[in-house]
């Protein structure tokens, strides 16, 4: 599996700690990267999070049998689909959706791809801050917050998770986020 990712280059093929740096971050100073399974958590994490989070609560909006139809219809659809673009890059070549896109319907595929990507990543986002916001507002009110409290309202959840998004956005290496991959874990396990 490293392999695979290490080909679609998201993080080196390396057994020993995974770093990023450069001459000016003072290589050579006995920095420790972050290590491959921390690497993998971290990223791994940043996409489990919002789910774990949003399927309960799109379940309970659209009915059980609807959601277990759904899941079982996408679980299939993924492996075609990871499977589809794991054939694509062995028979191109080309590692990224643009590249691929660029090799299959010329220069100007990569404006639509790109946008594509943007519009599926923002929306990601604004998924993520609604269901953020009920869930734990909803959580603040079994634990004893008042219902019309400002700490149980959307604006102070959101905020709340919109200043630590931000200063994780904010980091410059990857290594810098070693814990918050075991944290987001944890807060997805426990809630």
């Amino acid at each position: 599996m490293l392999r695979v990712l290490s080909d679609f280059g998201q993080i080196p093929a390396a057994s020993g700690p995974v770093s990023h740096k450069s001459e000016k971050d003072g290589e050579g100073k006995g920095e420790k990267g972050i290590g491959v399974f921390f690497c993998m958590l971290t990223l791994i994490s940043t996409r489990i999070g919002g789910g774990i989070i949003g399927l309960p609560y799109a379940s309970q909006k659209m009915g059980f049998m609807i959601s277990l139809v759904l899941e079982l219809a996408y679980i299939p659809l993924g492996f075609f689909s990871c499977w589809l673009l794991l054939e694509a890059r062995s028979i191109t070549g080309r590692a990224s959706f643009s590249d691929l896109g660029i090799y299959a319907y010329g220069n100007v595929s990569i404006y639509i791809i790109n946008f594509l990507i943007g519009v599926g990543n923002l929306g990601f986002a604004v998924i993520f801050f609604i269901v953020f916001g009920d869930v734990s507002g909803n959580l603040l009110n079994r634990f004893g917050v008042a219902e019309d409290s400002f700490f149980a309202s959307r604006l102070c959840t959101q905020s709340f998770l919109g200043m630590v998004l931000l200063y994780l956005a904010l980091q410059k290496q990857i290594s810098s986020l070693k814990y918050s991959g075991l944290c987001t874990m944890f807060l997805c396990l426990v809630f």
